[in-house]
């Protein structure tokens, strides 16, 4: 496992651009930055920005304009990898014999972290009831 490495969950994304708790925006905010000048490596997924576009629309109700320029940005991370490399019958699984979200449970699949041991940052504690390790950004030491 590389201690420095971590699957990144939409929340993360969501804080920094609905700034609807200033600790937790302002933490997620020290781990865009941290993946921007390279003191952490992340993970993410389609799903993810998917998920994380969804939300800033039907949740937040943004416009469009309000936040794919976040998207954009995330893109440009070096340090930041989008991969999709899901083992659905897994996340399935853990879907049916877990009270979690089913793409709590795909992310739970994901190959990288599954094979890498990866911790996921996130503040859903859905992912605490799975065999993954959850880590929130205001544990990082960054």
């Amino acid at each position: 496992m590389n201690a420095n490495k971590y699957f990144i969950d939409t929340n993360i994304f969501l804080r920094v651009i609905a700034k609807d708790d200033e600790k937790k925006t302002r933490d997620c905010e020290v781990v865009i930055e941290a993946l921007t000048n390279g003191h952490i490596t992340g993970v993410t997924s389609t799903l993810v920005l998917a998920e994380f576009a969804w939300t800033c629309l039907s949740f937040y109700k943004l416009k469009k304009t309000a936040f794919t320029p976040a998207i954009n940005a995330l893109l440009g991370i070096k340090r930041l990898a989008i991969l999709d490399d899901y083992n659905h019958v897994l996340a399935l699984k853990l879907y049916e014999t877990h009270s979690v979200k089913f793409i709590d449970a795909l992310i739970t699949s994901h190959a990288t972290v599954i094979k890498e041991h990866l911790p996921i940052l996130s503040y859903d504690r859905d992912f605490d009831k799975l065999n993954v390790r959850r880590v929130e950004p205001g544990e990082l030491d960054l």
